[in-house]
């Protein structure tokens, strides 16, 4: 039999997503395992230099640039700003004019280092699950994975978009509802038996309150599938490495260590659930074990916890005294 990485390679893999901005080293570290993976189609979303800002304009050009080293068989269609339309405006409108030409896609930012199996789990599952409606999102992403797991993914009303996959279908169908900062306490309440535990709930509330002072776009996603009961599925092995922490990001400039998990690959063939349901005991122990860490990781690594402590008050405050 077919190993199960052999099997996908002789099928073409779904069109893949590429987010870019300035950021031109963890850019090419992402490329490098699009182009181990030669997908057939290659969508290149990026946005525009802010006005006046020479020194990331340059990083604009370079990190473009990377582009340019496509060497395999591959449509590649560049979706790039002139000017700059900020994180929620170009990652948006820059999806739908993908899934204007695309029934299905991988989607991956300059941040995102993904396994090589995490390209054929998506290409997999996106044909598995199309039409399906209860299915609208497969994240690449798994804070707590499990090796003894029976089955190699699960069902979840929580999603990861540290690389993940859709199809047009959810995207236009996401579109279609009001874009909000805010929510009305109903709605608040109307999602609250939707959680594993109480943990979880604080962090998404929190979650909610932080929208209206962030430039971004995957939170109101976030409760848009749990307002209309949609699942994603993550897998059972984490497939993506998130190198973009620090001082150069846009939201994830600490480098915290609840949501920092090595990267791993399938080796045989995907085993499916059953029956697309959630599981609450995968999904307290997930929201379990990621909360611990902020106890464990300290412990039992104090020289990378006050490193990166110590790179996060720099990078915020500079080497100087901070009077406020």
């Amino acid at each position: 039999m077919a190993t199960y990485t052999n099997r996908i390679e002789a099928e073409s893999l779904a069109p893949v997503v590429f987010i870019i901005f300035r950021r031109p080293e963890t850019t090419s570290r992402v490329f490098e395992e699009i182009r181990r993976a030669r997908p057939s189609k290659l969508y290149v979303i990026a946005d525009g230099a802010r006005r006046g800002n020479k020194e990331e304009l340059a990083l604009v050009s370079n990190t473009r640039s990377v582009i340019d080293g496509v060497d395999w068989p591959c449509d590649v269609t560049k979706i790039y700003a002139e000017k700059n339309l900020g994180l929620r405006e170009r990652i948006m409108t820059g999806l739908d004019r993908v899934f204007d030409f695309e029934e299905r896609a991988i989607i991956l930012e300059d941040d995102c280092l993904p396994s090589p199996s995490f390209f054929t789990f998506c290409s997999e599952l996106l044909e598995r699950y199309k039409g399906n409606r209860e299915v609208s999102l497969i994240s690449g992403s798994n804070f707590a994975p499990k090796d003894n797991m029976k089955r190699d993914y699960f069902f979840s009303h929580s999603m990861y978009i540290w690389g993940w996959a859709t199809w047009a279908e959810s995207w236009r169908e996401f579109r279609k509802t009001p874009q909000v900062e805010q929510w009305l306490p109903e709605e608040r309440n109307a999602l609250a038996a939707s959680f594993a535990s109480q943990i979880q709930k604080r962090e998404f509330f929190k979650m909610m309150d932080a929208a209206k002072h962030l430039n971004t776009w995957d939170i109101s996603l976030a409760v848009w599938m749990r307002q209309f009961n949609k699942f994603s599925i993550i897998p059972r092995l984490n497939l993506i490495e998130n190198i973009g922490f620090g001082e150069d990001a846009t939201h994830t400039k600490f480098e915290a260590f609840d949501v920092q998990v090595t990267r791993s690959n399938f080796s045989g063939e995907i085993l499916h659930p059953e029956a697309i349901q959630t599981s609450s005991a995968l999904e307290r122990r997930m929201w379990r074990v990621k909360s611990l860490r902020w106890l464990t990781f300290p412990l039992s690594h104090p020289i990378q916890f006050f490193s990166r402590m110590s790179r996060f008050l720099i990078a915020r405050y500079g080497t100087g005294s901070h009077n406020g």
